[in-house]
C-alpha cells in the first residue's frame, strides 16, 4: 500500500477526508479488487478490532446480530475463551476480517457517494429539511463508553446532530420529535453504537434496538450498515445490526429497507415488511447480498409484549411443596406492605425495599419483585440477620433477567450499618456480563460472559465459584439453585447440576440477605460502586439450612415446568 493511500485511509477514519481525497481513494479501490481488501484490512485493524476489544468485556460471544438465545453461544468452551489482552489469534482475526469485508466496503461506498460537509463524515442536511430533535428520556442501569460517546449521557439530555452514543450495558430510551408533529421512541439495548448525522438522522453502527412510531405526516429514517430503514405511519419494529448482517422485525405497521448495495440475490434493493414479518439481509465475503423473509419474533426484543410474554405459573401444589420442605425463609412477593416483603415461614427475615429502581410487580399468576425499573440503586435487604446457616445451605429462586448484563440476584453479607459493606459478602448468586463500578485489569467473569455464577467464601482463600457452562436466557423465567453441602458446592440451572467445586468452611453468623445488587447504599462508599445492579424479576426465593437433594430440585422445577427438557442430565465440570 502506497504511503499516500494509507494517509487517505487514515484521513477517512479520522473523518478528515475531503471531496478530492474521497475521489482519489475511490479511484484507487475501483482500479483493482485487491485494493478493496487492503482498504478493509486497514479499516478493520484501526477500527473494527478496537470495537471487538471493547465488546469482549460485554460478552462478544453474545453475538450482536444473533436473535435466538439458543444460538448465542453455540461454540465449545475452548472457543468461548477470549484471547489475552494484547495477544490476538490470527485465526480469530482472519475470520472477523472476512466477516467485516463486505460490510466495511458497503460502508465506504455510502460515505464515498455522499458529500463530506463536516468532520466525522456527517452529511449535510438536504435543503429545507428540518432536523430531528432527539432526547434521552430514560437510562436504566446504563454503562457508557465515556471515551467514545460524544453526546450528553444523562437522562433528559438532548442528543445533537453529529454526536454519538456508545452503550456498553443497560437500556436507554430516546425520543425523537419529527418535522410535522410525528414522534418516534427508540429503546437501545447495550452493547450498541449509534451516531446522529448532521441533520439528526440516527445511524445504528451495531447493536439492537426497538422502535415505536407515530408519523402520519412524517417519514422516519434510520441508517444501518447495509441499508436505510424507512417508516411511515404508525408502526413498531426491532432491528439488529452488525457489519455484515441486518435483521428487521416488524411487529405492527410497515417498514421499508432500502439496501445500499446492488446485485441482491433474488430481489429488489427496496424491501418492504409488514406487521408480523421479518427481513434478514446478509452480505458474504465476496460482496453478494442475500435476503431471507420470515416471521417477526418480538420475544427476542425488549418490548412490553416480550417482557410480559413469559409467565411463571406457580400452583398451590408448588407452594405446598416448598412449605413442606421447611425453608428458613420463603419470599413469595405476593403483596407489598409498606415496602416490606414478608417471609412466609416466620415473623423474621422480612426484606425491605430500598431505592427507586425496585418495586412490587403484581401479576396474573401472583406477584414478583422487579428490579431496574429506573436508573440508580434498587434492592431488598433484611433488617435482621440469619444465624442458623453453617456448613450446609441452599438458595433457590426463579429469575427473569431483562437482558444480558452483570447483576447480583441474591447474596448473604456480614454487614452492619454504618460500616462499609465492601468485603462483607459470604455468599453470592449472580448473572455474569459486563461489570460496572469497581473493576480490575483481570476478572474471572471475563471468561464466563452470559453465565450464572455461585460464589462461596471458604476462608482459606477469598472465594470459590461455580459457573454454568451455558448462558442464561433473557426475558424468560429460569430456576436457579445454589447448594453448599459440607465440603462441596453445587450450581443448578433449570433442574440440571451444571457445576460442582470443593469448598470447605461454614458460613459465619450475623448474615443479612441482599437481593438486586452487589452492595447496599452506604455513606462509607461512593455510590458508583454499588455495582452489578440487577435488571429483571425475582420470585419464589427460598433459603434452606440444609442441602436440597437432586430429586427435590428436579421435582420443584417440574411442578412449574413439567415439560422442561433434560432435567435428568447432569453436567458437572469446570467450564473454564
Amino acid at each position: 500500500m502506497e504511503v499516500n493511500t494509507s494517509q487517505l485511509i487514515d484521513d477517512y477514519l479520522d473523518g478528515a477526508l475531503d471531496e478530492s481525497g474521497a475521489e482519489r481513494l475511490r479511484a484507487w479501490m475501483e482500479a483493482d479488487p485487491k485494493h478493496v481488501r487492503l482498504f478493509v484490512r486497514h479499516v478493520y485493524l484501526h477500527r473494527q478490532l478496537r470495537e471487538w476489544s471493547l465488546a469482549e468485556n460485554v460478552g462478544k460471544c453474545l453475538e450482536v446480530g444473533e436473535l435466538r438465545e439458543e444460538s448465542v453461544l453455540a461454540v465449545s468452551p475452548d472457543e468461548r475463551r477470549p484471547a489475552r489482552r494484547g495477544s490476538w489469534s490470527y485465526g480469530a482475526v482472519a475470520c472477523a476480517l472476512l466477516g467485516a469485508v463486505a460490510g466495511s466496503w458497503v460502508t465506504w461506498q455510502i460515505a464515498a457517494q455522499r458529500p463530506v460537509a463536516e468532520r466525522g463524515g456527517m452529511v449535510a442536511p438536504p435543503a429545507g429539511a428540518a432536523p430531528y430533535v432527539a432526547t434521552l428520556v430514560s437510562v436504566t442501569n446504563c454503562r457508557w463508553d465515556q471515551a467514545r460517546s460524544t453526546a450528553a449521557l444523562a437522562s433528559g439530555s438532548s442528543v445533537r446532530s453529529g454526536e454519538s452514543l456508545h452503550l456498553l450495558e443497560g437500556v436507554a430510551e430516546m425520543s425523537c420529535a419529527l418535522q410535522n408533529g410525528g414522534m418516534a421512541s427508540l429503546q437501545l439495548e447495550g452493547p450498541l453504537a449509534m451516531t446522529l448525522s448532521s441533520h439528526g438522522m440516527p445511524s445504528l453502527l451495531y447493536g439492537q434496538l426497538t422502535g415505536s412510531f407515530t408519523c402520519d405526516y412524517d417519514e422516519f429514517t434510520l441508517d444501518t450498515p447495509l441499508g436505510r430503514v424507512v417508516v411511515s405511519g404508525d408502526a413498531s419494529l426491532g432491528i439488529i445490526a452488525a457489519a455484515h448482517k441486518v435483521d428487521l422485525h416488524v411487529f405492527s405497521g410497515t417498514a421499508t429497507l432500502e439496501l445500499w448495495a446492488t446485485g441482491v440475490r433474488g430481489g429488489s434493493n427496496q424491501l418492504t415488511a409488514a406487521g408480523g414479518t421479518s427481513l434478514n439481509v446478509h452480505i458474504d465475503t465476496e460482496g453478494n447480498v442475500s435476503v431471507n423473509h420470515g416471521e417477526s419474533q418480538e420475544s427476542g426484543f425488549m418490548t412490553p409484549a416480550a417482557l410480559t410474554a413469559s409467565r411463571l405459573p406457580i400452583s398451590d401444589e408448588y407452594v405446598a411443596t416448598i412449605l413442606d420442605a421447611k425453608p428458613v425463609a420463603y419470599w413469595r412477593f405476593e403483596r407489598d406492605v409498606d415496602g416490606l416483603m414478608r417471609n412466609e415461614m416466620s415473623d423474621r427475615f422480612h426484606c425491605r425495599m430500598n431505592g427507586n429502581a425496585v418495586r412490587w410487580h403484581p401479576g396474573q399468576d401472583g406477584g414478583s419483585v422487579e428490579f431496574g425499573t429506573t436508573g440508580g440503586p434498587g434492592y431488598l435487604i433484611s433488617d435482621d440477620t440469619l444465624d442458623i446457616l453453617t456448613d450446609s445451605y441452599t438458595v433457590e429462586l426463579w429469575a427473569k433477567p431483562s437482558y444480558f448484563h452483570h447483576g447480583t440476584l441474591f447474596s448473604l453479607l456480614q454487614w452492619h450499618a454504618p460500616q462499609s459493606p465492601i468485603g462483607s459478602h459470604r455468599m453470592v448468586l449472580e448473572i455474569c456480563g459486563p461489570i460496572s463500578g469497581l473493576t480490575s485489569p483481570f476478572r474471572t467473569t471475563d471468561f464466563h460472559p452470559g453465565r450464572l455464577r455461585f460464589i462461596h467464601e471458604c476462608r482459606t482463600r477469598f472465594d470459590v465459584d461455580c459457573f454454568s457452562p451455558d448462558p442464561y436466557s433473557v426475558r424468560h423465567w429460569q430456576h436457579f439453585v445454589a447448594v453448599k453441602a459440607l465440603s462441596q458446592m453445587h450450581l443448578y440451572l433449570n433442574g440440571r447440576l451444571v457445576d460442582s467445586k470443593e469448598a470447605t468452611g461454614p458460613l459465619p453468623s450475623g448474615l443479612r440477605v441482599l437481593m438486586g445488587q452487589l452492595l447496599p447504599v452506604s455513606p462509607q462508599i461512593e455510590d458508583e460502586v454499588t455495582s452489578r445492579l440487577y435488571s429483571g424479576e425475582l420470585d419464589e426465593v427460598a433459603v434452606y439450612d440444609r442441602a436440597l437433594a437432586d430429586d427435590e430440585i428436579r421435582h420443584h422445577v417440574k411442578l412449574v415446568r413439567p415439560n422442561i427438557k433434560a432435567t435428568e442430565e447432569q453436567v458437572i465440570g469446570d467450564p473454564r
